[in-house]
């Protein structure tokens, strides 16, 4: 927030996108915004005892798309394509400029990864092990040939971030009882002169103890994609398909509340602090809890 309590923009932009830690951007995204400031917390819940805090974040990361018309590009494994609509993976973003590949860092990360390479170590393990052996050996193609490897490389990272996040504002304790956190996982495709140029690929919100998901997920195996009109432009946009399936089916799971301390503020019964009796013991100490594995609705 400013200092007139209007609501503020922060950017956190680490290389090759998605987030260097979803832990450490939810914790100082609450921190800058309203942890840090107990009177603005204060006048927020004493105002109103069925107020809430609400934290919107995207996470996002971003891809080239290259039209190709006349042109002729070979894939990063050897296959030559043409008369495709577009190579996702590759971008010229001027007139001036020759096509080049991007997102550079999650290509190479791909291509050519190196363990001195702090940015290919992070990418590559929220990609996971799985994605990563399988996006380097195998082509995912649209519906008409166009290459959209480096896409779902993209989507993919972008919703783990999501994930990630989520799991810190909830189950992690960043958002207390009276807090709801809304995050979103989203690619930029990078192509000069387009309108539309943000690929939405998942939604999730944390609220009392439960975490709800839609959208694309997190497996590369189960991606497909299309070539589809844009229903504003007029002109040919990808559309990511998951495990077979255009719907996206909303997805639930509940989590045990993290621990808070006595409310200080009022909750009303809309937003019950937690009671003797749920796991927690007087004196604001709960008992250790093995660890769990993070959430994953997909």
């Amino acid at each position: 927030m400013t200092e007139y309590g209007d609501t503020k923009f922060e950017f956190f932009l680490p290389m090759g996108g998605g987030t260097d830690s979803g832990p450490s951007l939810a914790h100082v995204t609450m921190s800058h915004n309203f942890e840090s400031d107990p009177r603005i917390k204060a006048a927020v819940y004493k105002g109103n005892s069925k107020s809430f805090v609400l934290v919107n974040i995207d996470i996002t990361t971003h891809c080239g798309r290259f039209d190709m018309g006349a042109s002729k590009v070979e894939s990063f494994l050897g296959n030559e394509y043409s008369d495709v609509t577009a190579i996702y993976g590759m971008a010229q973003e001027s007139v001036f400029r020759d096509p080049r590949q991007c997102c550079y860092s999650i290509i190479r990360m791909l291509r050519n990864f190196k363990l001195s390479n702090a940015v290919h170590v992070r990418l590559r393990k929220q990609l996971g092990e799985a994605n990563y052996n399988f996006l380097r050996s195998n082509e995912i193609l649209a519906d008409d040939g166009s290459p959209v490897t480096y896409l779902v490389a993209a989507s993919i990272i972008a919703v783990q971030g999501m994930y990630d996040t989520l799991e810190a504002l909830g189950p992690g304790g960043e958002l207390d009882e009276r807090g709801l956190g809304h995050v979103t996982a989203s690619v930029c495709l990078n192509k000069e002169g387009q309108e539309d140029r943000l690929l939405l690929c998942a939604k999730g919100t944390v609220f009392k103890s439960q975490m709800t998901v839609q959208g694309l997920g997190t497996d590369a195996t189960l991606y497909t994609a299309k070539i589809v009109t844009d229903a504003v432009t007029g002109g040919d946009v990808v559309q990511l398909t998951y495990a077979g399936s255009d719907d996206m089916e909303i997805h639930t799971k509940t989590y045990d509340p993290p621990l808070q301390k006595k409310d200080e503020y009022g909750s009303s019964e809309l937003y019950p602090s937690p009671k003797k009796g749920d796991g927690l013991k007087e004196g604001g100490v709960s008992k250790p809890s093995p660890k769990k594995k993070p959430l994953r609705l997909f």
